[in-house]
């Protein structure tokens, strides 16, 4: 329905351009569900649902460059940035549809993508399954 709206009121029309990136967007989309069972594992802990997932997502924003461009992060932050699945998938996006320069090239971006997508997920599985075990143990989930 949007899809047919935005047709008849911007001119909007899907080309390859629009099919690539989802296809860089999907396994990003995938290994940031494994980075919210990590967070949330946290939430378990702390019971703080509303400050831990504001301060996450705000960081992981942030660090991957979703409120400004990666060429203004110093160093160390740029570290941080290369570790989160979201920056490669912001930035492939950008460079697919915007006709931008990537960080570097599409297809290890692609690579680093599918990677993290197995890698983030199988983290967040063992992490939270880790608290959670935990918490049962000390009776203190709920």
């Amino acid at each position: 329905m949007t899809g047919i709206s935005c047709y008849f009121v911007f001119g909007f029309t899907v080309n390859a351009n629009i099919l690539k990136a989802l296809l860089f967007i999907m396994p990003g989309v995938i290994g940031l569900l494994g980075l919210g069972l990590a967070i949330s594992s946290a939430v378990l802990l702390l019971k703080e649902a509303n400050t831990i997932i504001d301060i996450g997502n705000n960081l992981v924003i942030g660090f991957s460059g979703g409120y400004f461009p990666l060429k203004v992060l110093p160093k160390w932050a740029l570290f941080i940035s290369s570790m989160i699945p979201l920056t490669y998938m912001y930035d492939s996006t950008r460079a697919i549809l915007l006709e931008q320069n990537s960080i570097m090239p599409l297809s290890k971006e692609f690579l680093l993508l599918i990677c993290s997508m197995f890698g983030f997920c199988l983290m967040g599985a063992l992490v939270f399954n880790t608290i959670e075990k935990r918490c049962r143990t000390k009776g203190i989930l709920g």
